[in-house]
């Protein structure tokens, strides 16, 4: 038998490392906590689990993990918009330059 809260816990710590690499902006470390995530998530049977003895626990974790994933994404959104601009910015420099570099 699985040990649900555990595993969840485990998840939960995963998942608050991802946010804190998000919030430096080192989305490498945030794709390989989620691969780990994405491993220890394997283990967990939800449909057993919460059903079980741990239910509780297992699903106070999950619901913390559902909440931290949301900072997640709104970050990775923010994140992808900035980098977004930048390109825009360096495209835009890119055509003014070679722009230049035909007048002259």
């Amino acid at each position: 038998m699985h040990n649900y809260p555990v595993i969840s816990e485990k998840i939960l710590d995963v998942t608050r490392a991802m946010l804190k690499s998000a919030q430096a902006s080192e989305w490498k470390m945030v794709q390989y906590h989620q691969q780990s995530r994405q491993l220890l998530l394997k283990d967990l049977d939800l449909s057993r689990g919460l059903a079980g003895q741990y239910g509780k626990s297992a699903a106070a974790n999950l619901r913390e993990i559902l909440s931290l994933n949301e900072i997640l994404v709104e970050l990775s959104v923010h994140a992808k918009a900035d980098l977004e601009k930048v390109l825009g910015s360096i495209q835009r420099g890119r055509k003014a330059s070679l722009a230049y570099g035909e007048l002259g």
